[in-house]
């Protein structure tokens, strides 16, 4: 049986803290596409994609091993991946309160 411990509601309250914050910069944004447009080469927004995969890198370097010390096979693995690169930080943050849930199997 899962059980909720101290560690299970960090992440889930850092998961609801990102989601807010999320939620009102989105809302207040305007044109969201306009990140995407063509930028000039040294522009905050390509320090802000690099700075993205960076973290994407780090969090599933920590992700894909640990997945599969919890019993998540090479299709799950591959989702988490997928998902973490077209999500960004709420795969990870999301899979931190599952981990925090479910037991390393040996």
């Amino acid at each position: 049986m899962n059980r909720i411990t101290a560690q299970t509601w960090f992440w889930l309250g850092l998961l609801v803290f990102w989601l807010a914050v999320t939620v009102a910069v989105s809302r207040n944004a305007g044109d969201m596409m306009a990140f995407f447009s063509a930028q000039p080469l040294l522009s905050w927004s390509n320090q802000v994609i690099m700075d993205f995969v960076l973290t994407a890198v780090v969090a599933l370097a920590f992700i894909i091993p640990d997945a599969g010390r919890r019993g998540v096979g090479v299709i799950g693995k591959v989702i988490l991946t997928v998902l973490t690169l077209g999500l960004g930080a709420l795969v990870p943050l999301g899979y931190m309160v599952w981990r925090s849930l479910k037991p390393a199997t040996a």
